[in-house]
Formats: C-alpha cells, structure tokens, sequence
C-alpha cells in the first residue's frame, strides 16, 4: 500500500529530480557538437513534471484572512502641517 505524499514534499523532489536532469544537460543543449536528444528531452520532462507538481503544491498555500479596509483613506487620515496644507494657514491676508 503506497501512501498518499505530500504535494509540498512532490515538488522538492521534482525540482531536486529537474536540476540533476539540468546539470546532465547544460553542456549538451541544441546546436552544440555534444547535443544528447535524450538527455534534452530527459531535461524538457523534468521540467513539466516540476511544473505540474508546483501546480499541486499551490493548492496547499492559504493567504492569510483579509483584514478590514479602514474607514478613511490615508492621505485623510494624515494632518499635514499648516505650511503645506490648502488654504492660507501660515499667510497673511
């Protein structure tokens, strides 16, 4: 009996599983003399497979609760001093 893993642990392996792939790859990528197919496409899989793994881990991560939105803005809830606030506070008439 296989027991169910955790999406968050699926996707360390994969990524782990994609970088090994990538290091077997990176001095073998199209165009160069040295180019593997197999390795490439290797590389190309792990990447899906990090990918849809990271799909899977998303549905774990909750956003916290939203807090209330305030009743005044911020630029209301800010008292500028007299010199740069509106009006002809500070001058003379």
């Amino acid at each position: 009996m296989q027991v169910p893993s955790n999406p968050m642990e699926e996707y360390a392996r994969a990524v782990a599983i994609e970088k090994a792939a990538w290091e077997a790859v990176r001095h073998c990528l199209p165009g160069c003399a040295a180019f593997d197919e197999a390795l490439w496409e290797r590389w190309r899989q792990a990447v899906e497979n990090s990918d849809q793994a990271a799909a899977r881990a998303k549905t774990l991560v909750t956003l916290p609760p939203t807090l209330p939105v305030p009743r005044k803005t911020l630029a209301q809830a800010i008292r500028l001093p007299p010199i740069l606030s509106r009006g002809t506070h500070g001058r003379k008439a």
